[in-house]
C-alpha cells in the first residue's frame, strides 16, 4: 500500500510538473500574441503615418506643378508682349526713317539731284516694302501716296530730260559747223544725264521701258519723216 501512495505521490508531482509546464507556455504565448499585436499595431499605425505623408507629398507636388504650369504661363504671355513691344518698336523705328527718307527724296527731286535721290529711292523702297500689309491704315496709305507722287515727280524729271537731251543731239548733228558753242544750260543738262540715268533705273523696268521707247521713237520719226 506505501508503495502504491508514493507512486500517486510521483505521479501527481509529475502532473503538477506538466501543469505548470502548460501554464508557463500559456502565459508566455499569451505573452508573445499580445508582443505581436502590439507590433502590428505600431506597423499599422506606421503604414497610415507613410499613407499620410505620400498623400501631402502628392498634394504639395500637384501644387508644386500647378504652380510652375502657372508660372510657365506667366512666362510665355510676358514673352509673346515682349515680342510684340518689339515688332512695334522695330515697326515705329521704320516708320519714322521712311518718313524722313520720304522728305529727303522729296526735296532732291525737286532740285533735280538724281544721283542722290537715285541712291535714297533703293533705300526708301526697301523701307515701304514692310508696309505692305498696312495699307489700310491712314497715316501709311498716306505716307505711299506721297511716295507715289514724288516718284511720278521724278520720272517727269528724268523725262524730259531725256526728250532735252535727245533734242540737243539731234540740233547738233544737223547743225554743220563743227565748232557747236555749248550753252551753259546744255553742259547742266549733260551733266545731270548720269544721275538721271540712275534715277530711271531705281524707278523700275516700267520707266526704263518708257524712256527707252521714247528715245526710240523720236530717233526714227527722222527716218519717218524722210
Amino acid at each position: 500500500m506505501s508503495k502504491v501512495d508514493s507512486s500517486i505521490s510521483q505521479l501527481r508531482r509529475k502532473i503538477n510538473v506538466v501543469d505548470s509546464s502548460i501554464m508557463l507556455a500559456i502565459h508566455q504565448q499569451s505573452a508573445r500574441g499580445s508582443q505581436a499585436r502590439q507590433e502590428l499595431a505600431t506597423a499599422m499605425r506606421a503604414v497610415s503615418e507613410l499613407t499620410t505623408k505620400v498623400a501631402d507629398i502628392k498634394r504639395k507636388a500637384a501644387q508644386s506643378e500647378g504652380m510652375v504650369q502657372e508660372i510657365c504661363r506667366d512666362i510665355r504671355k510676358l514673352d509673346n508682349a515682349k515680342k510684340h513691344l518689339t515688332s512695334t518698336i522695330t515697326t515705329l523705328r521704320r516708320l519714322a526713317m521712311l518718313v524722313s527718307a520720304t522728305d529727303q527724296l522729296e526735296t532732291l527731286a525737286e532740285k533735280r539731284s538724281y544721283v542722290d535721290a537715285a541712291n535714297l529711292l533703293g533705300a526708301v523702297n526697301e523701307l515701304a516694302m514692310h508696309f505692305d500689309n498696312m495699307t489700310s491704315v491712314p497715316r501709311i496709305a498716306e505716307l505711299r501716296a506721297k511716295l507715289n507722287g514724288i516718284k511720278a515727280v521724278l520720272r517727269a524729271h528724268a523725262l524730259g530730260d531725256f526728250d532735252a537731251m535727245s533734242r540737243l543731239s539731234s540740233s547738233n548733228a544737223e547743225d554743220d559747223a563743227q565748232d557747236v558753242v555749248e550753252t551753259a544750260e546744255d553742259a547742266a543738262l549733260l551733266a545731270r544725264m548720269r544721275g538721271a540715268c540712275a534715277v530711271v533705273d531705281a524707278l523700275g523696268a516700267q520707266v526704263r521701258a518708257e524712256v527707252v521707247d521714247r528715245l526710240c521713237e523720236r530717233e526714227l520719226s527722222a527716218y519717218t519723216m524722210a
